[in-house]
């Protein structure tokens, strides 16, 4: 991406990157399109990762709702240590997904009675993934919470395959 113009006193915004070096900004485009970023340190290790998603229309993102219904991989991991109980998820959309699975959201429910499980502490949360990916997420919260029993997680992107 190159900046071309500077989008407002601050700097660049992503309205004025040239995404598709000198096209029309939405030639070649989906309605909505995603620009994951990424900063590395020198060994390669991912500092930081910002995901966006950008329209041709800058005011109109209604594309949202008619990307490709995806199915996510998900595994989990209960610990339980001092009173203090941790789920490690994995979340990976396949590569044969064919698209982007679209804020995904984790929730924790209690299963003796479908309550969540509150208040937890998640190290991510609505985050995107694209084909191939795999995020690991952390969620910590009291053990009593658990009143004795299990968890189980729902795990759904906005453009859940249900």
């Amino acid at each position: 991406m190159l900046g071309i113009e500077l989008g407002w006193w601050f700097g660049y915004s992503l309205w004025s990157m040239d995404v598709l070096s000198g096209t029309k900004p939405s030639e070649g485009l989906s309605d909505v399109h995603f620009i994951r970023l990424k900063l590395k340190d020198k060994e390669g290790k991912t500092v930081s990762e910002n995901t966006y998603w950008r329209g041709n229309n800058r005011t109109d993102f209604t594309a949202l709702n008619r990307l490709p219904k995806v199915k996510l991989e998900v595994s989990s991991k209960l610990t339980r240590k001092d009173g203090e109980a941790t789920i490690r998820t994995t979340v990976g959309l396949p590569k044969s997904a064919g698209a982007v699975a679209f804020g995904v959201r984790i929730q924790p429910l209690r299963t003796s009675d479908g309550e969540r499980l509150l208040p937890a502490l998640m190290d991510d949360n609505y985050f995107t993934l694209m084909p191939g990916e795999k995020k690991e997420v952390c969620i910590s919260f009291a053990d009593s919470l658990l009143q004795g029993g299990s968890y189980k997680l729902l795990v759904n992107p906005y453009n859940n395959a249900k």
